[in-house]
Formats: structure tokens, C-alpha cells, sequence
């Protein structure tokens, strides 16, 4: 069940790993990961206008092949042979027009018929299945930037493309269609919304989700929000039940509230620190007013919402998750000190032009770079600013102190300070915000952290680059480096492998509190409080693991994670006893060298220890979603947060089903401010 369930929701949060590739393109807010990584970016080696074929697979961006076949196997791989139905494909917009002058037949055609054959001979020869059984699959070619991406293009230049395969893509129903409910949502006045209801789209029995947020790529795409896929309708495959959820980067900010009226029922999405409402939400059950058409026009399918409703009846309330989960949000880059200190002076982090920090990239904007326990920024483009002050291209700048604001384009990292003068074990110089990847796990089990992708469900970057290294003369590229687990040759070395295990933390989710254990002896797992106090991790035979909490950081290897813990499930936001160093380590080991994990290399070049099994403990119980909200307050003497229900909801048709509650559209609806 929970693997099952643990498979579904990574469909829903997570995209690809920007450590795999620098395909990956992060086109959603900094602290909001919902979009980043979902798309794939390519380049096409020849004619992709004259051939669509380079479409499906051609010679890659920065790879050996790319292209939409690499994508679906990589969405397959994710998911266990689930793929999706519905395609997205962005290209430059001066190759689209091209391609849409053409006379003969239309390129879009060529592209769709071409899809149908690659996807079925897969389907056919690898044993994989349509997570919407029946579906036809249905490609959708727009040009970068265009209306329909809200302007925002990615910046695709002659002869790139895009794909996206995303579990809510639905470009329009087909002939066997039925709707499962209208989709209304009402935003207040004070947060610059018409205070009325309105349909932003349909909600199919084809359809694995539904997006509401501010994004493009949103199925009910309203500005006035203040995150992209804030609230999101959803089934589980091969379920009938409509189930709801928030953005997992936002779990720990909104709450979801019940809210009942005598015209039925809606979700109220209400920020949890100021209680003050952001929308609400209503969903009307199904009885088909329209015919659904296999040569559905739509503008777009749900990119664009739907003006027209396609259903009346009764309110319908989506269920609460099967289970509670935690979120590991990768939110920042770390910048080690130099290793090896004999031989290696420093080594350089590249920042795309998406704000994405790698070893190497092809068209840097800017470049860190660290010598000795200094870290330099290097412009590379004329627009680059610290702190609001422009930058002359290639003149270096130190980084000096607590925090800077890097900033170029519509790009924006904060760089905060992170070492810590006298602790001779604190391996670390600092941290650069990046594009947020959440992942979600659910309660129930274990996820494993670190290198090695065959083992560990939560993969860190583990890229074969070793250029960004500067290397002492005395070694010029060549050689062996004496480290604990014997001689090394230099060009086995990289950044992401220095100090970053194979397998190097387990998340634990069995028992009443999740916990996280170190899994290597050598590479130790940070936790940071909310207070600032830093807990320090190594396996150690018998160790139980650090209960982990609502705004914990985890800093492991060179990526930092966010904790989010949704705001229902009531965690504790007080550090546990012990923070106040070395929890989980309160003695020092005497066998233990201080600079052991300052300049020990052994963890990245063989296996860590086994960890030590953890005594089975009671699953967590599932965390409510919905609250009984408390007695309405007096009338306001200047009226309702929000304005009168629409005509459309003055209907009513359907039969109620155990989802159903009957509806008396007699008066205007009202909220419950908590």
C-alpha cells in the first residue's frame, strides 16, 4: 500500500533530479518546487521543422540521446511502467511558425501520428500500461512564450524543444469522457480577487489531477494566488475516490478548513500563520449538460480554464489523504571547504542562466568560486548584481558575510554565510538558495538518502565532473591521493562525491515521530533547528536517530533539505533535548578524528555501514485534513468577504452519492474566519 502510495505521490510533487542532468528545467518559484524539474530540454541535431522524428529522439542537450522517447522512459522508470497519456511540447516560436507555413500536411499531424507509433510499440515490447488505461494518447505543441504560457517563455533557442509529462496535463476530453465535477473557486477582495465564484474548468473520470495556482501550466490558473499549484484535486489510479491536497512546499503555511453553509459544502485554503482566507473552493457534482467531442477546441484543454460550465447539481467534498507524509524539500546548494588540503586549492560551481548551481554548465551567468576558506563570485554576464550593485564581467568578488543577494535577469539567489569560527569539524563555508525540489514520503516506512541510485529512493548529484577542481601544480591532473580507504587516482575525484556517501542517511517513518540516522560512519549527517542549533550525525552502532521537526534543516553532503511537516498533523516546533550540539553524539568519540570529516574521502569510494535496525513501531495515524470550522460570527455591517453565487450554481440535477450533500442556492454563500 505504501509503496504504492509513495509511487503516486512523487508523480505529484517530484520531477526529475537536477543532479541526473542539466536537461531539467526549474520554471516555478524559488521556494515553491511544484513546477521545477518537470520539463525536459533538448536539441535537435538536424531539421526538427522538416523532420519531426528529432522530436522523438535526437542527439540530446548535453546528452549521448534525448528527446521525447528519453523523457517517457524516464517517466516510466519513476513510475514502474506507468506513463502518461497526455504530451506537452514546447518549441522556439520562430520553428513553430515555420513549421505551421508549411502547405503540406500539418506538422502538429506528422508529430501526433509519429507519437502514436513510438508510444504503442513501447507499450507493446516493454510491458508498460497507460496510468489512464484507454486514453488516447494526445500530444500538444505550443510555442515558447506564447499567450497560452502566459508570456513566460522558457527560453528555447532555434532547434531546441521541451517536453512535459505531468500527472494533471489534460488536453480535453474524448467521446467516452464523463465529468466527475465543475471546478468554482471564489477569491476574496481583499487579496485583489472579484469576491464572486467562477468556473475555472472540468474535472474528468480520465483526469488524474487538477491544479489550482497561478502557473501556466495550472488546470485553474487564477493571478491572484500567491503560489502555483496551491490546491490540487486528485485520484489515486485505478480508485474512484476525489481526493485533495496543498502544494507540499506550502504544507507548513496553508491549512485546508471545511467550511458548510445551508447551500452545502467547500474547502476553505487559509494562510496558518495570520488565519486569513486565500481562496475557496467548491466542487459540483456532475450531471452532463454538454456533449464531450473527441475533436475537443478548447484553447488549450484546462491550460485555459473553461468559462462554461459543464455540469450542475450538489456540492461534493474530496476526501482527506489515505495517509500522513513528510516532505524533504531540497532548497539550497553547499559549498564545502577544500579537501585534501596537500593537493586540491579550491574548485569552481557554475550558476545557469535558470539559477540552477552545478560543477559545470555550457552557458554560465555567474561562477563561484572557492580558494582555501574564501569563496569568490565571478560575473560572466553584464546584468549579474550583488546586493543591487552591477558587477564588472569576470572581476571576482569575495563573498564576505552573513548574506548577499545574487541576482541576474529574472533570476535571484541568496548566499548566507554558513561557516562557524572554532569548530574545526564544521565542513562547510555556506550555502546558495536553488530552485526548490520537493520530495514526499509517506508514514509507514523507511526512504534512504545519498549516491547511489540503486539503493537509495532520494538521489543526490553524482555527476562524472572533476574539471571544476583546481588541483595543486605539483599534481597536474595525474596521480594518486592517499585517503583512509587507500590510493585514489585524481581523476576519480569530484565534487559531489567528496564527503557525500553512497548511501548516506535513512529518513525514518515507521514509528511516532520520524527520525533520521546517519548511515555512514565517516560522513555525517547535520540536522539545523529552527533555534540554530546544530545536531552532528554518524552511524554508531545502537543509535536510534534524532526525531525530526517542523523547520528542521537537513544537511547532507552538499544539499540542504527543508522539513515540512503539513500543519495538521501538529508537530512540535521546540528543539528536542540534546540540541545543544552533538544530538544523537553527546560524547565524543576518543577513536574519532576531529578532521575526520573535513578531509575524509573513504565514505565516497566504498560502502557505508549496514544501519542498525530500528525496533518496529505502530504506522502514524492519518492526520485529519478538514476541520469543523467553529460558529458563523455576527453579520459584518460591510457585507460578505466575498460576492454573490453565480447563475450557473442555481442549478441542480444530480442524484447524491455517498461524496453528495444537497445544495439550497437560497442565499450567498459566506465564510467562516477563524
Amino acid at each position: 500500500m505504501a509503496g504504492g502510495i509513495a509511487r503516486w505521490f512523487r508523480s505529484l510533487v517530484g520531477g526529475g533530479s537536477p543532479g541526473d542532468d542539466e536537461r531539467w528545467l526549474p520554471i516555478d518559484a524559488p521556494e515553491n518546487g511544484y513546477y521545477n524539474y518537470r520539463l525536459m530540454r533538448f536539441r535537435a541535431e538536424g531539421d526538427l521543422v522538416r523532420y519531426p522524428d528529432y522530436v522523438w529522439s535526437s542527439a540530446g542537450y548535453w546528452a549521448a540521446r534525448g528527446g521525447l522517447g528519453v523523457h517517457l522512459e524516464e517517466v516510466a522508470e519513476r513510475h514502474e511502467g506507468i506513463v502518461y497519456s497526455d504530451i506537452l511540447v514546447l518549441l522556439n516560436r520562430d520553428d513553430l511558425q515555420r513549421a505551421r507555413d508549411r502547405l503540406v500536411t500539418p506538422w502538429e499531424d506528422q508529430l501526433q501520428e509519429l507519437v502514436d507509433e513510438q508510444v504503442q510499440r513501447m507499450l507493446d515490447e516493454r510491458g508498460w500500461r497507460l496510468a489512464v488505461p484507454d486514453r488516447p494518447i494526445r500530444v500538444r505543441v505550443i510555442g515558447d512564450g506564447e499567450p497560452a504560457m502566459g508570456g513566460r517563455p522558457v527560453g528555447l533557442g532555434e532547434g531546441e524543444f521541451a517536453t512535459a509529462m505531468l500527472p494533471h496535463l489534460y488536453h480535453g476530453p474524448t467521446v467516452a469522457s464523463r465529468p466527475i465535477a465543475e471546478v468554482f473557486v471564489r477569491i476574496p477582495r481583499a487579496v485583489g480577487g472579484g469576491g464572486g465564484f467562477r468556473s475555472v474548468g472540468t474535472f474528468y473520470d480520465d483526469q488524474l489531477a487538477f491544479t489550482i495556482g497561478r502557473h501556466w501550466l495550472d488546470n485553474g490558473q487564477l493571478e491572484h494566488l500567491p503560489e502555483s499549484a496551491l490546491y490540487t484535486l486528485h485520484r489515486f489510479p485505478g480508485r474512484d475516490a476525489v481526493n485533495h491536497r496543498l502544494n507540499a512546499d506550502l504544507a507548513d503555511a496553508y491549512r485546508l478548513l471545511r467550511t458548510t453553509s445551508s447551500q452545502g459544502e467547500s474547502v476553505l485554503v487559509q494562510h496558518e500563520a495570520s488565519a486569513s482566507p486565500v481562496m475557496e473552493v467548491m466542487l459540483v457534482a456532475a450531471a452532463p449538460t454538454r456533449e464531450s467531442t473527441d475533436d475537443y477546441d478548447g484553447a488549450g484543454g484546462t491550460l485555459v480554464p473553461d468559462e462554461l460550465p459543464a455540469v450542475e447539481g450538489m456540492t461534493m467534498m474530496p476526501e482527506p489523504e489515505p495517509e500522513p507524509s513528510l516532505i524533504l524539500s531540497r532548497r539550497a546548494v553547499l559549498l564545502q571547504r577544500p579537501h585534501f588540503r596537500g593537493v586540491m586549492r579550491g574548485y569552481r560551481l557554475d550558476i545557469g542562466l535558470d539559477g540552477t548551481v552545478a560543477p559545470v554548465l555550457p552557458e554560465p551567468a555567474s561562477r563561484f568560486r572557492v580558494e582555501e576558506d574564501q569563496v569568490f563570485l565571478e560575473p560572466l554576464r553584464r546584468d549579474v548584481t550583488l546586493d543591487g550593485t552591477p558587477l564588472r564581467v569576470g572581476h571576482r568578488v569575495r563573498l564576505a558575510g552573513n548574506e548577499h543577494r545574487i541576482a541576474f535577469a529574472n533570476v535571484s539567489l541568496t548566499w548566507r554565510g554558513g561557516d562557524r569560527p572554532g569548530d574545526r569539524r564544521w565542513p562547510y563555508l555556506g550555502e546558495v538558495t536553488v530552485p526548490a525540489e520537493p520530495v514526499e514520503l509517506p508514514m509507514g516506512t523507511t526512504f534512504r538518502v545519498g549516491r547511489d541510485r540503486r539503493k537509495c529512493e532520494i538521489a543526490l548529484p553524482d555527476r562524472a565532473v572533476n574539471e571544476n577542481i583546481l588541483w595543486d601544480p605539483s599534481i597536474q591532473g595525474t596521480g594518486n591521493i592517499r585517503t583512509r580507504a587507500g590510493e585514489v587516482p585524481v581523476e576519480s575525484f569530484t565534487t559531489d562525491s567528496i564527503m557525500v556517501a553512497g548511501r548516506h542517511a535513512e529518513i525514518d517513518l515507521r514509528g511516532s515521530e520520524p527520525k533520521v540516522r546517519a548511515l555512514s560512519g565517516s560522513c555525517p549527517v547535520f540536522v539545523r533547528r529552527r533555534s540554530g542549533a546544530v545536531l552532528r550525525l554518524i552511524a554508531r552502532e545502537g543509535a536510534t536517530g534524532q526525531p525530526l521537526l517542523l523547520g528542521d534543516d537537513l544537511l547532507i553532503g552538499n544539499s540542504l533539505f527543508r522539513v515540512i511537516l503539513p500543519v495538521q498533523a501538529d508537530q512540535a516546533d521546540s528543539d528536542a533535548p540534546g540540541d545543544a550540539g552533538t544530538g544523537g553524539d553527546p560524547t565524543p568519540d576518543p577513536t574519532q578524528d576531529p578532521d575526520t570529516y573535513s578531509g575524509e574521502q573513504s565514505c565516497s569510494l566504498s560502502e557505508a555501514p549496514a544501519p542498525v535496525s530500528a525496533e518496529q513501531t505502530p504506522d502514524l495515524p492519518p492526520a485529519p485534513i478538514d476541520e469543523q470550522p467553529p460558529d458563523p460570527p455576527p453579520e459584518d455591517p460591510l457585507g460578505p468577504v466575498y460576492g454573490e453565487v453565480p447563475r450557473a450554481l442555481r442549478r441542480r440535477g444530480a442524484l447524491p452519492d455517498r461524496w453528495l450533500t444537497p445544495i439550497s442556492l437560497d442565499e450567498t454563500l459566506t465564510v467562516i474566519d477563524r
